[in-house]
């Protein structure tokens, strides 16, 4: 059994803050044990009436906060504290001031972490000069950023902005549905937040909509490129790896709050990306086709709409198509050609997969 001459030299280097992981662990072990109790009330009566306090200084308000965050770090410690503290009502803030003095380094670092993290984010959501829109009115509103950017606020929704963007970012907040069309800067990438999920852009056009009942957001992109992912700084464990997708033109991205999971696929009416036009084919002719190779259809599409087309079974790119398609949507356009070679397609990730036994 350990002597009290070595509990006390454990408690006087965890008091100090020097005391290591293997010294921690010991005498957590032997406090838990209650062995040492009576040793632990003499030791903080002896600290509480001492006039050279660490923390005499500290206002009470404060002393009581920082003992609350205290004990939330070190919930273990709690039922240490003697019954002369819980008597003594009108001497609480030298309860916090003792407590203090008992804070080791990783419990310092945890709170400042948590206060850092907590600073950033409120200065994010909460800055004084952020502007406030909301469309009242049963049409799409439209809103001129100072940088060119255009969002279109759809009825129900509201975002905050800065009147004047920062030098090397841009930042919004959204509650509800918008389009954003975005003017290229390299040097200032474009951010929406929306709870713990960030929409990080260079330049590019894109729709999110989010959903407070389903706990949901929804992320679709136009043109150029985007990157979603979660903000390490909301959420409650932040040792917790964050996750996020990247998206293309016709891709969108739904994201899950309660379940932390994104699901990426393809926009529900893809739009071109390109007009399919050279100096020998108009616009209205190139999706006009005869007796046409589905391999050679298939690039097409995936050209003119920046998706992937892939088949399960290289004998479908043997088969031809004859007919006029041009005006049709991306997957009206797929419907007919595969229902003309007995094959059909199915949207897989965001990818679109042909399935068929193909021709010989």
């Amino acid at each position: 059994m350990q002597s009290q001459e070595q509990f006390f030299d454990l408690l006087d280097k965890y008091t100090s803050g020097h005391i290591t992981t293997k010294e921690y662990d010991e005498l957590f072990s032997l406090i838990n044990s209650g062995r040492y109790d009576h040793l632990l009330e003499q030791h903080y009566q002896s600290s509480f009436y001492n006039e050279k306090l660490t923390g005499e200084e500290m206002p009470s308000a404060r002393a009581k906060e920082l003992l609350q965050k205290i004990l939330n770090a070190e919930k273990h410690t709690a039922h240490l504290f003697p019954r002369i503290f819980r008597k003594k009502k009108t001497v609480q803030w030298y309860l916090a001031a003792v407590v203090t003095g008992l804070l080791t380094i990783s419990a310092w670092l945890l709170l400042v972490n948590h206060q850092h993290a907590v600073q950033k984010t409120i200065v994010a959501q909460h800055r004084s000069d952020l502007l406030q829109k909301t469309n009242n009115s049963a049409q799409p509103l439209k809103i001129k950023m100072e940088d060119g950017s255009v969002i279109t606020l759809q009825p129900g929704s509201t975002i905050h902005f800065p009147a004047h963007f920062l030098s090397d970012k841009r930042e919004t907040r959204l509650n509800g549905e918008a389009f954003f069309e975005v003017s290229k800067n390299p040097d200032r990438p474009f951010f929406v937040y929306y709870k713990n999920l960030v929409t990080h852009v260079l330049g590019t056009s894109f729709n999110i909509k989010t959903n407070n009942e389903k706990k949901q957001v929804e992320v679709a992109v136009v043109t150029g490129k985007v990157q979603v992912y979660e903000n390490r700084d909301s959420l409650l464990d932040k040792a917790t790896k964050t996750n996020g997708v990247i998206l293309t033109p016709n891709q969108k991205v739904i994201y899950k709050e309660e379940e932390r999971q994104f699901t990426a696929t393809v926009v529900n009416d893809p739009l071109p990306l390109v007009q399919p036009i050279t100096n020998t084919t108009s616009l209205s002719a190139a999706f006009n086709f005869n007796e046409t190779p589905l391999q050679q259809i298939f690039q097409l599409l995936e050209k003119m709409y920046g998706l992937e087309i892939v088949v399960e079974n290289d004998r479908i790119y043997s088969c031809l198509f004859t007919g006029n398609i041009t005006q049709h949507g991306l997957f009206t356009k797929l419907d007919i050609i595969c229902g003309s070679v007995n094959a059909s397609y199915q949207v897989v990730g965001t990818r679109i997969l042909i399935k068929g036994k193909g021709c010989s």
